[in-house]
């Protein structure tokens, strides 16, 4: 299919912007040491999800709940080279469309 059928232009930006935020990598052991999450097995428990980068948000691949009724979050991994591609793939698909005159 090609973008320029069935999408709209609101929903390109935020793939667009949410492509953008995959691609780039995240330092969760960064976000450790300031305690914004911590590990937990495979899930990463987070005392406050307000305190959570927004930039994390389309990284979350499930959110639930522990047992002290916290909040705990699995992220999708390795997704930084999978998401550059797409982008760009994206981002030509777009400009062909435009040089082409289609919305």
């Amino acid at each position: 299919m090609k973008l320029s059928e069935g999408w709209s232009a609101d929903e390109v930006k935020k793939s667009l912007h949410d492509l953008e935020l995959l691609s780039q990598p995240v330092d969760l052991a960064e976000l450790e040491r300031q305690g914004v999450i911590s590990k937990s097995g495979a899930w990463y428990r987070v005392p406050n999800l307000n305190a959570l980068p927004k930039d994390l948000w389309p990284r979350i691949k499930d959110i639930d709940h522990d047992r002290k009724g916290g909040a705990k979050v699995k992220f999708i991994k390795g997704g930084e080279k999978v998401a550059a591609k797409l982008l760009k793939m994206l981002r030509s698909e777009l400009d062909d469309a435009a040089r082409h005159g289609k919305p």
